[in-house]
């Protein structure tokens, strides 16, 4: 069974309303789709996800909203996946209806047409189910996963389909009941035989019950420990945020301490400036000069004396070198006693050597000074700011919001811890029909099973029927152990090459991945595990399905990018359709070309309206590509120069 991509298109979503043809009729079976972040990965991804699988009822209604377009007011859109079945074409539509909140499906087939729903062929269906699909269209939330819950040991169970042999280990429980319902019975009334069917109907709908629940509690849970783990990492961000904000304030304190020294030693320069007026005004200094060099004509303060002042008011002149008039004459006649007194000429002497000090000296340009003090009071500014800047991040709002939400994420765990242990009790002599363990309703429903073939003459049937279900039971251990045991054979043969400076092996897959002599990896080794995991799993060679995967190559260094691309283009036998941003690109998307003979799709998409795409647009003229028409989006496949050149961020090089 083989199954290829062919294209799809999008109308009214929250991706732009382009189509993106990536048939790989050429031999082309590897793609790249490269796409600014927020223009649509991993929306495209769920997309793809939907098509395959009827998610109709799984999307919750409040989340179909979230594909509509931003401001759009159509309240409908749909994603249109053309695809190949055994080179057979398939048209799979999923339409949203934004208002009623459903999704819906049409399918176009070779046969019957246009058909409304999700019909795709039978061959396949027993494959596509949302655990498959959640696993070939794969994204990084599923590495914690893998890592960290038993999703793993789920994906192989569910994958290799190892349930199979519940379903026909249940299928011969109802064999055997039919047979029972037909027999005739003997040592027992028909009452007596009746209150045990009934009493085993009363088990098969409790042990139906907690199947359902206990599956429900293990998705709740695991959820629940994802939440508690995004908590956790806020409250010791906070927390530790909190211990060195002691420090933090203490420096921002100590800056803004320096700071206003700084701005007071620029004052008091500033101010010893501004004292000395000789040194500030070229023409106050000048007439400074003229009035000490009057002084010394006169020999003052030498010639103090009533005989001075008689001089003075017969001169032309004044000291100042003013014309010498009659009210100047009377107002010198009237103050000439006070002016006379030592005082006076003490000061006139100090005056005289402080303008012959600083009459040689330049006069002083104020705007140096003045910037200095506009530059400190900046500076203590920005350091006030950081100051509050500190102390608004100290958010007890949001820290006491994660405390709260931890203590009642914690309450719902302890609540799934508790059914979990009774869930797994062992059996008992004390054991009822209420009791919320499996195994004890399992226990008495062999007990009750036991009566009914004794009192129907069935108990060859039913011995028959349990070894055969622990045949299938065993059969089903064997079966997993061989496959992990297997996967984790095949994944360490590949980390030496993806892995060659750290080595990191898988330890075993009995719940969750588990490493050698560690409890964890870092983000980047778990990535390069959980690819191989994915790779080696969905190796099949009965069904040949695409595999997706969105920011292939995050948290990953040059070498672990080469090495999985290396993987990705011989060793898997897939369609391969890698979701990256334009960071991605080195050291993956040059080694997917090599390692492929160039048998690859490279593509661009982006949308046009955003006012940071401008420079997209240009970049892409310069290649000869253009939007057509009113489409708000370019598209541009295989034009290797402009892919390459391509980047958000370039500002720079057009």
């Amino acid at each position: 069974m083989d199954v290829k991509i062919i294209s799809w298109k999008s109308k009214g979503l929250r991706v732009p309303d382009w189509e993106i043809d990536i048939d790989p009729e050429n031999g082309k079976k590897t793609s790249v789709l490269m796409m600014p972040s927020g223009m649509g990965k991993t929306t495209t991804l769920n997309l793809l996800r939907f098509s395959f699988c009827d998610y109709s009822n799984i999307l919750e209604k409040k989340n179909i909203s979230s594909f509509q377009k931003s401001k759009s007011k159509e309240d409908k859109g749909e994603f249109v996946l053309n695809i190949k079945v055994n080179n057979e074409k398939y048209r799979i539509k999923t339409i949203f209806d934004f208002n009623k909140k459903s999704l819906s499906y049409e399918t176009t087939d070779p046969i019957d047409g246009t058909l409304p729903g999700l019909n795709l062929p039978e061959e396949i269906k027993k494959y596509l189910d949302q655990e498959y699909i959640e696993k070939t269209f794969f994204d990084l939330e599923l590495v914690d996963d893998l890592f960290e819950s038993t999703a793993a040991i789920d994906s192989i169970n569910k994958l290799y389909k190892l349930y199979y042999f519940d379903q026909v280990s249940n299928a011969l429980d109802s064999y055997l009941v039919k047979k029972q319902n037909e027999s005739e019975t003997e040592n027992i009334s028909r009452r007596e035989l009746e209150e045990l069917k009934n009493y085993r109907e009363k088990l098969f709908k409790k042990r139906d019950e907690l199947i359902t629940e206990n599956e429900k509690n293990k998705t709740e849970y695991e959820n629940l420990k994802k939440e508690k783990k995004k908590y956790e990492k806020i409250k010791d961000d906070i927390e530790s945020s909190k211990k060195s904000i002691k420090e933090k304030f203490d420096t921002a304190r100590e800056k803004i301490s320096l700071a206003k020294n700084d701005l007071k030693r620029a004052y008091d320069d500033y101010y010893l400036k501004i004292r000395n007026p000789m040194l500030i005004n070229k023409d106050f200094k000048e007439k400074l000069i003229n009035f000490e060099k009057n002084l010394n004509n006169l020999k003052i303060p030498e010639s103090v004396g009533k005989a001075f002042f008689d001089d003075l008011i017969k001169a032309n002149q004044c000291l100042c070198g003013h014309e010498m008039n009659e009210e100047m004459k009377k107002k010198i006649l009237e103050s000439k006693e006070s002016i006379l007194s030592e005082d006076t000429w003490l000061i006139l002497s100090v005056l005289k050597h402080k303008i012959r000090k600083e009459s040689d000296n330049e006069i002083i340009d104020l705007n140096d000074a003045i910037s200095l003090i506009a530059e400190k009071k900046q500076i203590l500014s920005i350091e006030e700011r950081k100051e509050n800047e500190i102390v608004e991040g100290i958010d007890d709002k949001k820290y006491d919001d994660a405390k709260e939400k931890l203590l009642k994420i914690n309450e719902k765990i302890q609540l799934l811890d508790d059914f979990f242990k009774k869930y797994n009790e062992a059996p008992s002599k004390q054991d009822t029909p209420d009791d919320n363990s499996i195994n004890k309703i399992n226990n008495l429903l062999e007990i009750v099973g036991k009566k009914i073939g004794e009192a129907t003459k069935t108990e060859k049937i039913s011995s028959r029927i349990k070894v055969i279900k622990d045949v299938f039971k065993k059969t089903q251990q064997k079966s997993l152990n061989f496959l992990t045991n297997d996967l984790v054979e095949k994944i360490n043969k590949e980390i030496p090459r993806v892995m060659p400076f750290e080595k990191v092996f898988v330890k075993d897959i009995k719940d969750k991945i588990t490493l050698e002599g560690k409890d964890s990896g870092s983000a980047g080794q778990q990535a390069r595990i959980a690819y191989l995991f994915l790779i080696k799993l969905l190796d099949r060679p009965n069904f040949n399905f695409p595999f997706i995967v969105d920011s292939p190559a995050t948290a990953m260094d040059d070498v672990s990018r080469e090495e999985i691309a290396t993987t990705i283009a011989t060793h898997l036998n897939n369609q391969y359709i890698g979701l990256i941003l334009p960071t991605e690109k080195t050291d993956f998307v040059d080694v997917l070309e090599k390692k492929t003979n160039n048998k690859i799709n490279l593509i661009v998409a982006f949308n046009t309206i955003e006012k940071e795409t401008s420079n997209l647009i240009q970049l892409a003229k310069k290649y000869n590509i253009s939007k057509k028409n009113n489409e708000e989006f370019i598209v541009s496949k295989n034009n290797k120069e402009f892919f390459w050149e391509f980047k958000t961020n370039i500002k720079n090089n057009i």
